[in-house]
């Protein structure tokens, strides 16, 4: 009876979990939609590469900041990069693939931001014994 119960919280646990992803999955694919849209102004289904620097000359006008040549070249090759089937444009897959990554790669450095100050914590806790264990 024991290990029914146990299975039963288990299968329970596992059906939560994966309702929990798929909700996730769901605003991730909104959030990004909601982000394409905005870049996409002809609503052409493409982001070009005029639109897209557009956007980023806007946020960087909002931030009193004046886009240089140079700025815009690294633009350019940053988009380069997000138009993986190279025609000129980034479609909404070019653009889910890089925010998924983007989103990956945020999750991971603040994994390793926590482990980091872990790390710090417990070496301090151990520098704290040690001083506390030395008679001097």
């Amino acid at each position: 009876m024991k290990r029914l119960k146990t299975m039963s919280l288990f299968l329970c646990l596992m059906v939560f979990a994966t309702a929990i992803q798929a909700q996730e999955k769901m605003h991730d694919e909104n959030e990004f939609q909601e982000k394409f849209a905005r870049l996409d102004l002809d609503d052409s289904g493409q982001i070009s590469m005029e639109e897209y620097i557009a956007h980023k000359q806007e946020k960087w006008e909002m931030k009193d900041k004046t886009m240089t040549e140079e700025d815009q070249e690294k633009l350019s090759m940053h988009f380069a990069k997000l138009d993986t089937n190279e025609d000129g444009e980034i479609n909404f897959g070019e653009f889910t693939a890089y925010m998924k990554k983007k989103k990956m790669s945020k999750k991971h450095m603040k994994e390793k931001d926590w482990k980091k100050k872990k790390k710090m914590k417990q070496r301090e806790k151990e520098d704290m014994d040690d001083d506390s264990n030395d008679p001097m």
